[in-house]
């Protein structure tokens, strides 16, 4: 909760696929720059990850389905007599921004979404040993979960699978954020997709920036440490973004962004 008594935008952040959770860099770090600027932040763990419990059958590509949770944690942010209920918010990175994807669309009260290096298959979705040996590690699983349940929650998660809902007018506004050493070919589909979708929608590239924004956790004291001279532009122009959404501020959404 902000410092400041009142009524306040929120914020909903959903982490990417690691052990950590809630506690990845990135979202505490977000977390702790919105609080600071008087926002209502909530960053729950995902179904299997930090402390949250596995799903009652983790061989169910629908027991993952992360819909049920993330509308639970906005009815808890309308509940607040402090929430502005015209200005609900959901960022997700990597895994969570396809959480996102996957749901905020569906719900009339949230404002806008931000992506934050959304997964993107651009080679399309193949069945990966390795890979559902990564999808279970991060969530604590001892064995490698099914193939069917990977490739599932797979699709669910890529932007590919939601162009169409994008190419309509239809969708709530998006900011799509890529980093700039994510890979050549990652940076120019998300370029792509942001290109070819019908607005209300902004694509924001991280100058010298990767998947995790530059922020990153020490591996054994918990610290989180990044770049405040790339990170600080990159939540100014977030801010810019998301008060943008706010008819009560006049706010101009920056076309530049200079770390």
């Amino acid at each position: 909760m902000p410092e400041e008594s009142g009524v306040s935008p929120a914020v909903l952040l959903l982490h990417g696929a690691t052990h950590l959770g809630r506690k990845s860099g990135l979202i505490v770090l977000l977390g702790h720059y919105f609080q600071q600027a008087g926002w209502i932040v909530l960053a729950p763990d995902a179904r299997g990850f930090g402390d949250s419990v596995d799903p009652a059958d983790i061989d169910s590509p629908d027991s993952w389905n992360p819909e049920h949770d993330i509308r639970r944690c906005i009815d808890y942010l309308y509940s607040l007599l402090s929430t502005d209920k015209d200005l609900v918010f959901v960022i997700g990175h990597s895994m969570g921004a396809g959480h996102a994807l996957e749901f905020a669309n569906k719900d009339p009260r949230i404002k806008a979404m931000v992506l934050i290096c959304p997964p993107s298959h651009i080679n399309g979705i193949q069945d990966s040993f390795w890979q559902r040996i990564k999808f279970s590690a991060v969530r604590g699983l001892n064995d490698p979960i099914a193939s069917n349940v990977y490739l599932v929650r797979s699709r669910k998660a890529d932007i590919q699978t939601y162009l169409d809902g994008f190419l309509s007018r239809t969708h709530l506004p998006v900011l799509l954020v890529g980093g700039e050493r994510e890979g050549m070919l990652n940076r120019d589909y998300l370029s792509r997709i942001a290109e070819n979708v019908s607005q209300p929608f902004e694509y924001l590239t991280l100058k010298k920036l990767g998947h995790y924004c530059g922020v990153y956790n020490h591996p054994f004291t918990g610290t989180v440490y990044y770049r405040p001279d790339a990170f600080q532009p990159f939540f100014a122009f977030l801010m810019d973004y998301l008060n943008a959404r706010n008819p009560a501020v006049q706010a101009k959404v920056s076309k530049t962004y200079q770390p």
